[in-house]
């Protein structure tokens, strides 16, 4: 009601007076406010022919509860209206500002109070008229209060059934949503709760992977001190092999002087076996000559004693003298047989001489008188000269061989050791590099998580804010006005009854799951691209610095190309840990205090499905990133209310 809401207005401006009570006869409890106040003061005179006025109204205005205010510049004066039968009081108050009446003849003069007493009555007459037209306007807006009411006690008696039953749906409605809201909740503190796991988690893995990362950074040092070791065992090793290289080279042409030594070795064997068998052949050709004179010379012997015997049976001179002329004859005859066969025999000889001689001038050996009786002599000695060469080098050769076999044995098991060094440190490095990639794989599974997690606490975050403006109430206990999409609007009771249906929905930002695959050809790789497109971050895996000027990034967004960043030159990734990675920041994105290059007028893109291509100048494909988001169905259900 107006009348109520200004009569608490006037109540709560909080103004003191000191209130007099006066009772006149018709029933009316006058109140005057003490004249000490800021404001005027009105006799009692006045105050009860604004009585008698006010006893003048219809006696159906005394059926009806209200209270009613009037307002005046002149003096505050309240008048209760206690009728018969009436339940409720009315009150009117008159605010004036005025000064003491005592004070004012103390200090005035006579005129100046005359003066005084005129302007005030006529200020009386002034409010007298303005309170006649309050107070009609209080009449009228008593009867356009009782008909306000009549219309307010029929639309209850009409519509409470509706009332009550759209206030219990309503009130079912917000039971759903606060116990949506205690659950969404519970989840919250439950997923902070893993958050911080997750957290200490990382935290655990990152301080593993670092320890690994040192321990890795020790093996390499241990690696690159046992590949020098390894070297310098190959140089000594390829140092002896020289030298054994050298000492086959000595032993090959010592086995080459030997053989030749050998070779000719042999060849005055045969000379000296071919002299043997010449001169045994020569001694058994003069033997057998002379067996033969010798078997001659006794024919002839016996030849001759048988002719001896002959002669001497027939011891005549005549025999004698006739047969000694044919005897002389035949002895005759026979001796120059006998010289023709020793000519004979030795042009034989001589010529078999002459042949063997000129055999042995063609194979290089002089003489063969004196010369060929000390051939032989130095050839034995020509001979034992040889051996003991030949068993001095003999000798050698096996200290050579011997040194060769040990050098061979101390460089098979420097090699042995070398290569068991090498195989256990290989095998230390794969072992430290899986365990890399599965602290790796652990890291992206914790990013994902808590990337999943993060994308979920904000979502309910929003829930929770959405429900918290949808649910605040203003002091009074009705509610606020809100702006925005999710805002319910002050409804009336008419609008109510005349929407028959009534939705409820609450929007709700929709969960997504993000999965990322990476892979690399080298030791440049794209290990982090943003969600919201801020920077994509490239790092070294290598054990060598790595320039990559000149090298493209290129991302493609639901197949199609959005971006295309040139890395500019003199960009080099280092190997260690603050200089090993790079970030190319969005517009706009790169923070105050941080390193990278951001890109010129342009940022890069997202979508459902983000490729992105390190590309090498020569147009071979480096790295690859590829980052999916996919929807989810919601947490809860917004349900729907109607009402016929």
């Amino acid at each position: 009601m107006t009348k109520s809401g200004s009569i608490e207005g006037e109540k709560s401006r909080g103004l003191q007076h000191h209130r007099t009570t006066h009772r006149v006869s018709s029933g009316l409890q006058i109140t005057s406010v003490d004249p000490t106040g800021p404001r005027g003061k009105v006799d009692v005179g006045t105050a009860a022919a604004l009585v008698d006025e006010q006893t003048e109204v219809p006696g159906e205005e005394e059926d009806m509860e209200e209270e009613t205010s009037c307002f005046t510049t002149s003096q505050s004066v309240v008048i209760t209206r206690c009728p018969g039968g009436t339940k409720h009081v009315e009150t009117e108050i008159v605010e004036q500002k005025a000064t003491k009446v005592s004070n004012a003849l103390q200090t005035c003069e006579v005129g100046d109070v005359i003066q005084g007493r005129a302007r005030e009555k006529y200020e009386l007459q002034r409010l007298n008229d303005r309170l006649s037209s309050f107070i009609e306007r209080v009449r009228l807006l008593e009867a356009h209060n009782r008909s306000l009411a009549k219309e307010a006690s029929s639309l209850r008696s009409n519509y409470s059934s509706d009332i009550n039953r759209l206030r219990s749906v309503y009130n079912a409605d917000l039971e759903q949503l606060r116990a949506s809201l205690a659950a969404s909740e519970e989840r919250r503190a439950h997923y902070e709760v893993r958050a911080k796991r997750a957290e200490a988690e990382l935290n655990d893995v990152q301080q593993a992977l670092r320890a690994k990362e040192k321990q890795v950074a020790c093996d390499q040092e241990r690696l690159k001190t046992r590949t020098e070791q390894l070297k310098a065992a190959e140089s000594e090793v390829q140092e002896i092999q020289q030298r054994c290289t050298s000492m086959a080279e000595e032993r090959a042409k010592e086995t080459c002087e030997f053989k030749r030594l050998q070779e000719q070795l042999k060849e005055a064997c045969l000379n000296n076996d071919r002299l043997s068998v010449a001169r045994h052949a020569a001694e058994t050709d003069a033997k057998m000559l002379r067996e033969e004179l010798e078997h001659r010379k006794k024919v002839q012997d016996a030849e001759l004693r048988e002719l001896s015997a002959l002669v001497q049976r027939e011891s005549t001179q005549e025999a004698v003298a006739v047969f000694r002329t044919e005897i002389m004859q035949v002895l005759r005859e026979i001796q120059l047989e006998y010289e023709q066969r020793l000519e004979a025999a030795k042009a034989d000889i001589h010529s078999a001489y002459e042949v063997r001689a000129r055999v042995l001038r063609q194979t290089g050996v002089a003489g063969v008188g004196t010369e060929g009786e000390l051939a032989p002599v130095h050839l034995r000695q020509l001979l034992i000269e040889q051996r003991r060469k030949i068993s001095t080098l003999e000798e050698a050769n096996a200290q050579l061989e011997l040194t060769i076999r040990e050098l061979r044995t101390v460089s098979q098991e420097k090699q042995k050791d070398s290569e068991l060094t090498k195989h256990r440190l290989t095998t230390e490095l794969s072992a430290c590099q899986a365990e890399l990639q599965r602290l790796r794989t652990d890291f992206e599974a914790l990013l994902d998580s808590k990337m999943g997690l993060e994308l979920e606490i904000a979502s309910y975050r929003r829930l929770i804010e959405h429900e918290e403006r949808r649910t605040k109430k203003c002091p009074g206990g009705k509610w606020t006005e809100l702006e925005g999409p999710g805002a319910i609007p002050r409804v009336s009771p008419a609008k109510i009854l005349e929407k028959p249906r009534v939705e409820l929905v609450l929007p709700e930002p929709t969960p997504k799951r993000i999965s990322h695959t990476r892979s690399s050809k080298g030791n440049i790789s794209i290990v982090e691209c943003a969600v919201d497109g801020t920077s994509v971050t490239l790092v070294n895996t290598g054990s060598q610095r790595e320039d990559i000027s000149g090298m493209r990034l290129v991302r493609q967004v639901d197949d199609r190309l959005t971006n295309t960043f040139t890395i500019p030159k003199g960009t080099v990734l280092e190997t260690d840990a603050n200089r090993r990675l790079i970030k190319i920041w969005s517009e706009g994105c790169k923070p105050t205090d941080g390193d990278g290059i951001e890109l010129r007028d342009s940022r890069w893109g997202t979508g459902a499905t983000t490729r992105t291509v390190l590309i090498a100048p020569s147009g071979e494909e480096k790295a690859v990133y590829t980052l999916r988001m996919m929807s989810q169905p919601c947490v809860s259900e917004r349900s729907t209310s109607s009402c016929t």
